[in-house]
C-alpha cells in the first residue's frame, strides 16, 4: 500500500496547478501601473522585477521553523534579507559535511565500490549548490550577512567562514574569492 500511494501522491503532485508567482500576501502592494505603462518591449524585464520583489521566494530547499527563523533575523543577522544568504551557507555546509562524513567515515575505504559515492557527492554537490553558494558568497563579501553587534567575534567568524571554508570544496583557494573583490 505504500508503494501504491507514494506513486498515487506523485501524479497527484504533477497535476497539481503551479503555485502563483506572486506571494497573495504581498499582492496588495503591487504597483500595477509599473506594468501598464510599461512599453511593449520592456514588459518581460517590469514582469520579471515584479515576481522578484513580490514572489515567492523558493530559494531555501529547506526551510527551519519560524520561530528559529525569527531569532536569527533578531539575533544573528544584520537584515531579515540576509535569511536566505544564511541559508544557503548553512545548506551548503551541512552537505559538505555530510558528504564528508560519508567518504571519511562511513564507506570503507578499502573497498570496491567506495567510488560510488562520487556519484551523489557531485550531483548534489554541482547540480544543486554551486550557482546559489557563489551568489550567495558574492552578496556576502560586498555586505556582511552576520551582525558583529549582535553576536561579535562569531559574527565575524561565520562571516568568513564561506570564503575561507566552503569555497574550496567549489575549487576556489580560501581567501581567493576576496582578493577577486578587492583588486577589482
Amino acid at each position: 500500500m505504500g508503494a501504491l500511494e507514494a506513486v498515487w501522491n506523485l501524479f497527484d503532485f504533477l497535476r497539481m496547478p503551479a503555485e502563483p508567482f506572486i506571494d497573495p500576501a504581498l499582492a496588495s502592494k503591487i504597483d500595477s501601473s509599473l506594468l501598464d505603462n510599461a512599453k511593449e518591449h520592456h514588459r518581460e524585464a517590469v514582469q520579471f522585477a515584479l515576481t522578484d520583489l513580490y514572489g515567492r521566494r523558493k530559494e531555501a530547499i529547506f526551510r527551519l521553523p519560524a520561530r528559529m527563523e525569527r531569532f536569527m533575523c533578531e539575533h544573528m543577522l544584520n537584515d531579515e534579507k540576509d535569511l536566505l544568504t544564511a541559508y544557503a551557507f548553512l545548506q551548503v555546509a551541512l552537505w559538505m559535511a555530510f558528504s564528508t562524513v560519508v567518504q571519511l567515515l562511513i564507506i570503507p575505504w578499502e573497498s570496491a565500490y567506495s567510488w560510488y559515492w562520487i556519484l551523489p557527492h557531485v550531483a548534489v554537490t554541482w547540480g544543486l549548490f554551486p550557482q546559489r553558494f557563489i551568489l550567495a558568497m558574492h552578496y556576502a563579501a560586498h555586505r556582511p550577512i552576520f551582525s558583529t553587534a549582535r553576536m561579535g567575534w562569531a559574527a565575524t567568524l561565520l562571516n568568513e567562514a564561506p570564503q575561507n571554508v566552503l569555497s574550496n570544496y567549489f575549487g576556489l583557494p580560501a581567501g581567493a574569492y576576496y582578493l577577486h573583490h578587492a583588486v577589482v
